[in-house]
């Protein structure tokens, strides 16, 4: 609902809004002046207390009233509101008095206000806007404290998803809600740094001196959004927890392992051996032999036990490979992954342009440049 914040009254001055196509046809149809919008809300009926303030700021209001409007004009009133919940109209007086108490100066003032649908109704109607959720009404006609009035039903594609459609109908529930549910039952992404609760993917190393090699396989995977855990899981240091995270990784909700590993690199091979979840291995670069005896390592695996490497210190490519696994559960990553190679085809046809422009040369000389600092 558009509307004018001046010289609106008797319906007048405001505009509904199906569309935001509409939205340059509303603010001619109210002539120039200071607008404000107000969120479409579906109620049930319109009533208006009528308020009496003194100089002295003492506040008396009317019974409550229904009214009508016929083509934006008030047409029919009763009085009083007729309710099946007698509390309705004590608590809309309250709101009334409550409101023009902040006011200043005396007078009789109007306040109006909308009347929603039961609550059972708003929260069924509001479950329906929710991705993957269904309804189940009971049919009973009236509700009350205790009474079990239906269900919902969601489903997602991960854990992580369902927490995320979740949320919000914790947040919504008919008396409130408990905050303590939502980070139980419902937890948010957590920041850069910190492992998810409800992880698809698990990325791990052998050492802390592989981390700078595994974060940006971390940062993909943030990028599409994807719920991971980043932690230390030594083959030759942490043998029980290698095995423990392995065998347990399936029924936590894991779907790919990503590990990385250098020197002898038995990391990613051992814990494909221990479970049936994709593992991708991420040869590291040590102080000898540049990588190259981990990548043997990891690629170098015996029939029947797979590890999908990739190239040496290329945790980047780990992390792509991460969601093009998941994508084929999850189509939303596809068109996401689409999204990605196209940035990156846009950026390969800046730099064959600019090179037209301005020559090899003088390309190559601003990009040594730019490395030095310059």
């Amino acid at each position: 609902m558009l509307k004018s914040r001046t010289l609106a009254y008797d319906g007048r001055g405001n505009f509904v809004l199906n569309d935001l196509s509409q939205a340059e046809e509303a603010i001619a149809a109210l002539g120039g002046r200071t607008l404000y919008a107000e969120k479409w809300v579906p109620f049930v009926k319109e009533v208006a207390v009528m308020v009496v303030r003194s100089r002295s700021g003492e506040v008396v209001s009317y019974p409550v009233v229904e009214t009508v409007h016929k083509q934006n004009i008030c047409h029919l009133v009763f009085a009083p509101l007729r309710s099946r919940d007698p509390a309705i109209a004590a608590r809309a007086r309250a709101v009334a008095e409550n409101a023009v108490k902040t006011l200043k100066g005396a007078g009789v003032f109007g306040v109006e206000m909308f009347l929603m649908a039961d609550e059972i109704t708003s929260f069924a109607k509001f479950s329906l806007t929710i991705p993957g959720a269904r309804v189940h009404l009971y049919g009973k006609s009236e509700s009350r404290k205790g009474r079990k009035m239906g269900h919902v039903t969601v489903v997602a594609d991960s854990d992580a998803q369902l927490s995320l459609r979740l949320r919000p109908l914790l947040t919504h529930l008919p008396g409130g809600h408990d905050p303590r549910e939502l980070d139980l039952y419902a937890p948010l992404f957590p920041e850069r740094g910190f492992s998810h609760k409800q992880s698809l993917v698990g990325v791990i190393m052998g050492s802390d001196s592989d981390l700078h090699v595994m974060l940006p396989a971390a940062d993909i995977l943030t990028h599409f959004k994807v719920p991971y855990e980043l932690t230390i899981v030594s083959a030759h240091r942490t043998p029980d927890r290698l095995v423990e995270y392995a065998r347990s990784a399936a029924a936590r909700g894991l779907k790919v392992i990503i590990a990385g590993a250098g020197g002898a690199a038995h990391l990613p091979g051992m814990v494909a051996a221990m479970t049936a979840l994709p593992v991708i291995g991420i040869p590291v670069k040590g102080s000898s032999l540049d990588g190259v005896d981990s990548l043997h390592s990891i690629v170098q695996m015996p029939r029947g036990i797979p590890v999908a490497t990739v190239a040496i210190n290329n945790g980047t490519n780990a992390g792509l490979l991460a969601v093009r696994i998941l994508s084929a559960g999850q189509p939303e990553l596809v068109g996401a992954m689409e999204g990605y190679l196209r940035v990156l085809e846009t950026e390969v046809l800046g730099k064959v342009d600019k090179i037209a422009e301005v020559g090899w040369n003088t390309y190559e000389a601003a990009k040594k440049a730019q490395a030095r600092g310059g």
